[in-house]
């Protein structure tokens, strides 16, 4: 792929991400504040420790960033990809209620950013 057509693919790809990521903010955010706003409890916490595929200290550092700041979320631990084979990422997430499903929407958050990141899906 040449190198106009690499670039075209990476913000093609960074568009998506952040569309995508966006709309999962604002979900995180509403169940947060419905959350807040109604009586009774639906917090389900958990940590939940993921196996991360980003390999250098630049994909892993992201991948916590956005977790991070998303609502309901706090990463607790990151493991360094240069110490580790297969860094891995320690989650305290507050609706906890499949963690299977948890498991997958943080993978797949991921593969979009490291799609954005490295250009390729």
């Amino acid at each position: 792929m040449s190198r106009v057509g690499r670039l075209g693919a990476r913000v093609r790809l960074g568009a998506v991400f952040a569309v995508t990521y966006a709309a999962e903010f604002l979900v995180a955010n509403a169940q947060v504040v419905r959350e807040v706003l109604t009586p009774g409890s639906g917090v389900e916490p958990a940590l939940l420790r993921q196996e991360l595929a980003g390999r250098t200290p630049l994909e892993v550092a992201s991948i916590a960033a956005l977790v991070g700041l998303t609502p309901g979320t706090v990463v607790v631990d990151v493991d360094d990809p240069r110490e580790v084979e297969r860094p891995c990422m320690t989650v305290h997430v507050m609706f906890a209620h499949d963690l299977a499903e948890q498991h997958r929407a943080l993978a797949a958050l991921e593969r979009r950013l490291l799609a954005a990141l490295r250009g390729v899906r």
